[in-house]
C-alpha cells in the first residue's frame, strides 16, 4: 500500500504530483506543505480538513486548501465557502473532483469528494480568524473549525530564508522550489496569476445565485448599474421597494464616490443588510459576471403626482491590492424611474381617514386599574402594529370629565419580507374627574389596505372604569348643613306687639327731605353718571375683546407648547400643536371649522369669509408643512421654518375676531 495514502488527501495528492514531477522531494517534505489546522471531522460519514500557513508576511500571496471526502457517491459535497475578514483579498475557489480508494484487510473504503483552494492575502499585520470551510452534503451544510493566520511584516519571513546562505532542503514556505504543484487546467500557475482579488472567469463555480441578480442583457461591455422599483403605481403611503444593482465584467470590483439620489418627496428607510454589498459570480447569457446589491430602500411617496427618483452614481475601481486596470476611470450612473402616485378613492372612504395611513394595522390596548376615585388617573397603552408607515397618532374620544395627558411614545422597526414592518406604543395618563360608570370608548385607526385594495379600520374597545365619589368632595358636601346651623342670620325669631294702635310718627328732621339729599348728591351723582358711562363703555369694549383675549391667549399657548415640543425632538407632536393653533385662530376670525374643509377648497373659503388671498394661501401651505411632518415624524427644521411664518399669521387672525354661532360673542 503507498504510503501517502494514510495522510491527509490533500498531503498524499501533492506528495504523489512532487514525486512524479522531480523525483527529488520526498514524501516527508510534502507533508510539510501546511500547517495541518483540523484533524479530519466526520459528519453523517463526510470528512473535512483545512490546510493553510500559520504565519504569511504582509502583501505575500498564500494558498488555503480545503478537502471533503464522503463515503457516499450520493452526498457527494458541493459549493465550498471560506469566509475570511474584509481586510483580506480572496481569489477562487478552484474546485477539483477527488476519489480515494484504500484497501486495508480486504476490504475496500472507496470515497469521493472536492479539493478546493483559494489565494489570499492581507496588507494588515496580525493575527487573523478565518473560516471555517463549509460544504452542503446531503441538503446540510458541514464546517469545518476555524483557524488562525498570522500577518508579519514584511521581511520576516524571506529574511530568514536569505541569512542561512544556502538553499534550506526543506522551506515550508516554499517546498516545492520553482516547481507549482497546484497549476492545472482550472489553476494556472501562481507566477501567472493576475493580480490579487481578480477571479479569472474560467475558475468560479457558480452553483447559483439569488434570483434578483438576473438581468436580461448587459448595459454596457464593462459595467453598469440598474435601479428597479416595484410597483410603480402606488397610492400617497404605499411602500416602494427600491433597488440598484451593481454589475461588473472584468472581475471583482468596488463602488466608491456614491452620488445618492434625490429622495425629496418620499419617506425613505434603509435595508440594506451587511452582506448586501458583497459582489456574486452569475452570468448575464453565457458570460460570468459580478454583481452586488448596492442600495436597497422603503420609500414611501408623500404627495400625488408623477414622481422622479433621480439616477445614482458610482465610481468603479478593482478589487484587490492592484486593481484591476479595466476599471479605471469607469463611472457609472442607473437609469432614473417614474413613479405614478394617486390618493386612495373617496368612493368608500370612512370618516377620520388621514392621508398616507396605507398598510396592514392592528390595534391593541391595556387599561390598568379599572376602579379608582374621581379626580385619580388610569393608565392606557394603545399598541399599533403592522406592515407599512406606522402613523404618527389617531383621534381620541372626547368624553365629558375624561381627560387625556400628552402620551410618551415608543417605537421599533423591521423589516419583513422585503416590507418595513414595526410597532408603536403610546403611553397615555388618563383623569377622570366625574364619579360613575365611565366608558372610555374605541379608539380607532381608518387605513388602506393596498393589497386588497379596500379601506379598513384598526379598531380596539377600552372598556368601562367604575369611578367612585372622592373622600374629599364628601367631606365638603358634609361640612355645608353643619356651616348652615352656625349662621346666625339663619332663623330669625318674631317679636309680638303689646297692643293694637297706630305707629307713632317717627320724627322729622331737615335732613330727611328730599332737596337735601338732591342737592347734596347732585355733583358726587354727576360724577358718579361720568364714570358709569366710562365703565359701560369700557364693558362694551371689553365684552367684544375678551373673545379675542381669550383666543390670543389659547393660541399663545398653543405655540409656546408647540415650540417646546420641537425643542424636545418629537417634530409631529409639534406639527400637531401649530395645527391646533392655527385652527383656532381661523375659526375665531372667520367662524369656520377649518377641520371640516377639504383642503383643496379651504382657500376659497377663507377668501370667501374675507381672509385676504395671500393670508389664506399661507393658512394652507402651513397646514400642508404639518400633515407632512407629522406623517413622516422628522423634518424639523421645515417645522421650525412653518412656526415662524405662522406666527404673525395667527397674530393677525385673532386681532380680527369674530363671533362664533352658539358659542356667543
Amino acid at each position: 500500500m503507498n504510503r501517502a495514502a494514510r495522510w491527509p488527501l490533500p498531503v498524499a495528492i501533492v506528495a504523489q504530483r512532487v514525486r512524479g514531477a522531480s523525483g527529488r522531494i520526498v514524501v516527508t517534505c510534502a507533508a510539510a506543505v501546511a500547517v495541518v489546522l483540523q484533524p479530519q471531522v466526520a459528519y453523517a460519514e463526510l470528512r473535512l480538513n483545512t490546510q493553510a500557513p500559520a504565519k504569511v508576511e504582509v502583501g505575500q500571496r498564500f494558498s488555503v486548501q480545503f478537502t471533503a471526502m464522503a463515503d457516499s457517491s450520493d452526498d457527494s459535497p458541493s459549493q465550498p465557502k471560506l469566509p475570511v475578514p474584509t481586510n483580506f483579498a480572496i481569489q477562487g475557489p478552484s474546485v477539483s473532483t477527488q476519489r480515494q480508494v484504500n484497501m486495508s484487510f480486504g476490504h475496500i473504503d472507496n470515497r469521493t469528494g472536492i479539493n478546493a483552494t483559494w489565494i489570499l492575502a492581507s496588507n494588515t499585520v496580525g493575527r487573523f480568524r478565518l473560516g471555517p470551510a463549509s460544504v452542503i452534503s446531503g441538503g446540510h451544510q458541514v464546517s469545518d473549525k476555524a483557524f488562525i493566520v498570522e500577518i508579519v511584516p514584511a521581511g520576516s519571513i524571506s529574511g530568514q530564508r536569505q541569512r542561512t546562505g544556502r538553499r534550506s532542503p526543506f522551506d515550508p514556505f516554499d517546498p516545492f522550489g520553482d516547481f507549482d504543484p497546484f497549476s492545472g487546467p482550472l489553476l494556472p500557475p501562481m507566477g501567472q496569476l493576475r493580480q490579487l482579488g481578480q477571479t479569472l472567469p474560467e475558475q468560479v463555480e457558480i452553483n447559483g445565485w439569488p434570483h434578483e441578480l438576473d438581468i436580461a442583457t448587459a448595459r454596457d461591455p464593462v459595467a453598469f448599474l440598474d435601479a428597479r422599483a416595484t410597483p410603480k403605481k402606488v397610492v400617497v403611503g404605499q411602500q416602494i421597494s427600491y433597488s440598484v444593482f451593481a454589475y461588473g465584467h472584468a472581475g471583482l470590483f468596488e463602488c466608491g464616490n456614491p452620488t445618492q439620489p434625490s429622495f425629496k418627496d418620499f419617506l425613505n428607510h434603509d435595508l440594506i443588510d451587511g452582506d448586501g454589498n458583497r459582489e456574486q459570480p452569475m452570468k448575464i447569457g453565457t458570460e460570468v459576471w459580478y454583481a452586488s446589491k448596492i442600495q436597497d430602500r422603503a420609500l414611501f411617496p408623500l404627495r400625488a403626482g408623477k414622481l422622479v427618483i433621480e439616477p445614482m452614481r458610482v465610481q468603479f475601481r478593482g478589487a484587490g491590492q492592484m486593481g484591476n486596470p479595466q476599471y479605471d476611470n469607469v463611472q457609472r450612473e442607473s437609469q432614473p424611474l417614474t413613479i405614478t402616485v394617486v390618493e386612495p378613492p373617496l368612493n368608500g372612504r370612512p370618516a377620520g381617514y388621514r392621508l398616507g395611513d396605507v398598510g396592514q394595522f392592528q390595534l391593541t390596548a391595556t387599561v390598568e386599574p379599572r376602579e379608582v376615585s374621581a379626580h385619580e388617573a388610569v393608565a392606557v397603552n394603545v399598541t399599533l402594529s403592522g406592515i407599512g408607515k406606522l402613523p404618527q397618532n389617531f383621534d381620541l374620544p372626547e368624553i365629558k370629565g375624561v381627560e387625556w395627558l400628552e402620551p410618551t411614545t415608543n417605537e421599533a422597526v423591521e423589516r419583513k419580507g422585503g416590507k418595513l414592518a414595526g410597532t408603536r406604543t403610546w403611553q397615555y395618563v388618563v383623569k377622570l374627574n366625574e364619579a360613575g360608570n365611565v366608558n372610555l370608548g374605541k379608539l380607532a385607526l381608518p387605513y388602506w389596505d393596498p393589497d386588497h385594495a379596500r379601506y379598513e379600520v384598526a379598531s380596539v374597545d377600552l372598556g368601562q372604569i367604575r369611578v367612585k365619589p372622592s373622600a374629599v368632595a364628601d367631606a365638603e358636601a358634609s361640612a355645608a348643613p353643619a356651616a348652615s346651623a352656625t349662621d346666625p342670620t339663619a332663623e330669625l325669631p318674631l317679636v309680638p306687639r303689646d297692643k293694637l294702635a297706630e305707629a307713632p310718627p317717627p320724627p322729622q328732621y331737615w335732613a330727611d327731605t328730599r332737596h337735601f339729599w338732591l342737592l347734596l348728591f347732585l355733583g358726587p351723582l354727576s360724577v358718579i353718571a361720568s364714570m358709569g358711562l366710562k365703565s359701560l363703555a369700557s364693558a362694551v369694549n371689553a365684552k367684544f375683546t375678551s373673545k379675542r383675549d381669550s383666543v390670543k391667549r389659547r393660541t399663545g399657548t398653543q405655540m409656546a407648547t408647540c415650540r417646546q415640543i420641537l425643542a424636545n425632538g418629537d417634530a409631529p407632536a409639534a406639527a400637531s400643536a401649530l395645527e391646533k393653533a392655527l385652527v383656532l385662530a381661523i375659526e375665531a376670525a372667520t367662524g369656520i371649522r377649518a377641520r371640516g374643509i377639504v383642503r383643496d377648497e379651504l382657500a376659497s373659503t377663507l377668501t370667501t369669509a374675507g381672509l385676504e388671498q395671500t393670508n389664506a394661501d399661507a393658512i394652507v401651505e402651513t397646514l400642508n408643512v404639518c400633515d407632512a411632518v407629522r406623517f413622516t415624524g422628522s423634518e424639523p427644521q421645515l417645522l421650525a421654518r412653518a412656526i415662524d411664518r405662522a406666527q404673525p399669521l395667527i397674530d393677525s387672525l385673532c386681532r380680527r375676531s369674530v363671533p362664533v354661532k352658539g358659542r356667543g360673542t
